[in-house]
């Protein structure tokens, strides 16, 4: 089991790649690569799915 203080860290990282556009896919790819279990994973993409959308691209920066 990946730590909490290691597990918070993954989900802050999350939210900023779903912010930049990245679909769930994307971000569990990525949680896969830092090794992050299964269960992990998809309680992270579960949280993200169920928080609405803030940008819906970075170009909403421009």
């Amino acid at each position: 089991m990946t730590s909490p203080f290691v597990l918070t860290v993954h989900k802050n990282f999350a939210v900023k790649l779903k912010e930049a556009g990245c679909d769930p896919q994307q971000i569990a790819s990525h949680l896969q690569e830092v090794l992050l279990e299964d269960e992990e994973i998809t309680q992270i993409i579960q949280e993200l799915s169920s928080q609405p959308e803030r940008f819906s691209s970075r170009q909403d920066f421009a």
